[in-house]
């Protein structure tokens, strides 16, 4: 795990993009008709220099799974002016839209975004790529597709989990200008009183 960490890190640093041909060989394929899918990944809360545990996290599951699925990941971008309301109404977002397109012949098939985005910034994504998924906290209000969290739940399971460990006082420190501060909230209440 450690060593495929270390290996996919060097490739980002060094854009490396997998030849198709020479995978399927190593596959065993012949019949090259079956689609492959070329996807971009949109990092919104850290820059390329910084580390985020759960974004990272984050990454290195959906970096997997597009793997997994015989998917190639063409780039990973990272914009963090993307997650703040604020900077996006007074930056050139249009340029950085247009910095993000790729030289090469080759255009991707989706653009997954991980981390809150503005929603203007949304709107011109959608306007310049097939198809996009939001992995995110809180909805993009449907603007595209989504998967998001049930803070409620995994309030829930945090307690449940304190609770069998055999502690009997649980607090929680709570963020509520998130949009999930009260779920999270409600869950931890419900749970406390279950128990």
């Amino acid at each position: 795990e450690e060593l495929r960490e270390r290996i996919w890190k060097i490739a980002r640093e060094l854009n490396y993009m997998p030849n198709e041909a020479a995978r399927n060989l190593k596959k065993g394929i012949t019949n090259t008709s079956q689609k492959v899918w070329y996807l971009d990944v949109l990092m919104t809360r850290t820059g390329n220099l910084e580390t985020d545990p759960f974004f990272s996290e984050l990454l290195r599951v959906i970096e997997s799974e597009i793997h997994r699925q015989g998917c190639i990941l063409m780039h990973i971008f990272h914009q963090p002016l993307f997650s703040n309301d604020r900077k996006c109404r007074t930056e050139n977002i249009d340029k950085i839209i247009v910095q993000m397109e790729p030289d090469g012949d080759i255009h991707s098939d989706g653009l997954i975004i991980i981390g809150k985005c503005n929603d203007n910034v949304l709107k011109k994504l959608s306007a310049k790529s097939r198809s996009i998924v939001s992995v995110n906290r809180n909805s993009t209000n449907y603007l595209v597709d989504e998967v998001i969290c049930d803070g409620k739940r995994i309030a829930a399971m945090a307690v449940e989990y304190l609770i069998h460990a055999g502690h009997r006082k649980v607090g929680a420190l709570l963020k509520f200008d998130d949009g999930q501060g009260h779920l999270r909230y409600a869950g931890y209440l419900d749970t406390c009183r279950k128990a």
